[in-house]
């Protein structure tokens, strides 16, 4: 199972914020990237995935309270997104982006998920 594309297909999904794996060309005013960032293939059934979770918004507090429900709604996608396990988002914090100077929040997250799913 490919979790980054599940997390972001999930998301898609919700209508709260449009998700990616790469940051598009033609940025929205507000998105998220999922990024893994490593993880263990514990088994040929079970993967732990570390994954980060960037919210870009057009403002701090706007990227701030959008990271907020992406955190809420992350954690919901245990019972949504079939061959997730586990999914605890271990941290939130504010992660300007230097280059584009926009704002963004990074949510740590990881998911224990079937790997042969």
């Amino acid at each position: 199972m490919n979790v980054e594309a599940a997390l972001v297909q999930y998301l898609n999904g919700t209508g709260v914020v449009q998700a990616f794996t790469d940051v598009p060309a033609d940025r929205p005013a507000q998105f998220v990237t999922v990024e893994r960032t490593g993880g263990a293939l514990s088994s040929v059934v079970r993967d732990q995935v570390s994954l980060a979770v960037q919210v870009w918004g057009g403002t701090r507090y706007e990227a701030s309270e959008l990271a907020l429900t992406v955190r809420d709604t992350i954690t919901r996608s245990v019972f949504n997104i079939p061959g997730f396990a586990r999914v605890r988002v271990e941290g939130l914090y504010n992660f300007p982006d230097p280059d584009s100077k926009q704002a963004r929040y990074q949510l740590t997250v990881e998911v224990i998920a079937r790997a042969d799913y």
